[in-house]
């Protein structure tokens, strides 16, 4: 049955519409063929994608296809996840990273987690100076805080710090705070929290705009994705369909503006990148 499903995809992604469709989303530097391709094949190696509701799925490729970023796990720029019978899109923090660096305002972005070994000088303010010498040795100890520094292309920079605390704070509001991916590589997961606090105060393209919507509306009160023309589509109707209390869902959606989660994948289904520590 999942084979058939696959074959009725492959069709509908290779007809001449969609192709037009997806050239037309891509960056130019990314061909149609490519990027279907890529698609097809991270669709095909989970099975659990292709039972999911159709008009998710392609939303999700679609949502990829605007931001030209590629759903491949290796890559760690995009992910597609099956999750309660729907797809939703995780934008990976290189994917982040890749869109920043397209805008041309931005330099590089450097971002990490700071233990408790490791030798460190922060100092904030007009003169602002931040280092860091990582312990080697062995275990670093407990984590400290996450950090992101952005380059702009003025020589102007950016700085972002978020303790421990505030990291975990967005974690356990999050409805997937128990997920593998923050089981097994809280540190990446923490980074990706950083940069997203971060990008939300630098110059942002269009399409970093719209990763960072679509990536709140993964675990938010709302459907976020892209139509062929590049424009966002908004549905207000909950990811869950369980009603939560009005409270708890208002909690949720301040904290993720700052945050960086993913949904929990069905257990079956899910597995995690061995570079990001992300639920692919």
């Amino acid at each position: 049955m999942a084979e058939s499903q696959l074959q009725v995809l492959k069709q509908a992604l290779n007809t001449p519409k969609m192709v037009e469709q997806v050239s037309k989303a891509l960056p130019k530097h990314v061909s149609a063929e490519k990027f279907i391709r890529t698609a097809m094949t991270v669709v095909s190696q989970n099975p659990e994608l292709v039972k999911c509701d159709r008009t998710t799925l392609m939303s999700s490729i679609m949502s990829c296809a605007g931001l030209g970023l590629m759903p491949e796990s290796f890559l760690g720029e995009a992910y597609m996840i099956p999750f309660k019978g729907k797809v939703t899109l995780q934008v990976g923090y290189k994917g982040l990273i890749a869109l920043a660096r397209r805008s041309g305002e931005i330099v590089s972005i450097e971002s990490g987690v700071v233990y408790t070994k490791d030798d460190y000088d922060l100092i904030l303010g007009d003169e602002s100076i931040f280092t860091i010498k990582p312990y080697l040795l062995g275990d670093p100890g407990p984590a400290l805080f996450a950090w992101c520094v952005i380059t702009l292309k003025d020589g102007g920079k950016q700085r972002e710090i978020m303790p421990v605390d505030q990291v975990e704070t967005i974690r356990k509001a999050a409805p997937s705070g128990n997920s593998p991916a923050w089981k097994n590589s809280w540190g990446e997961m923490a980074r990706k929290t950083v940069i997203k606090r971060a990008l939300k105060s630098a110059p942002r393209s269009t399409e970093m705009s719209q990763a960072i919507s679509i990536d709140d509306g993964i675990y938010s009160d709302r459907v976020v994705s892209l139509n062929p023309e590049g424009g966002l589509i908004v549905d207000h109707a909950s990811v869950d369909e369980k009603k939560e209390p009005a409270k708890r869902k208002s909690r949720l959606a301040k904290l993720a503006e700052d945050g960086a989660e993913s949904p929990e994948p069905q257990q079956e289904a899910a597995t995690i990148d061995a570079d990001t520590g992300e639920a692919i």
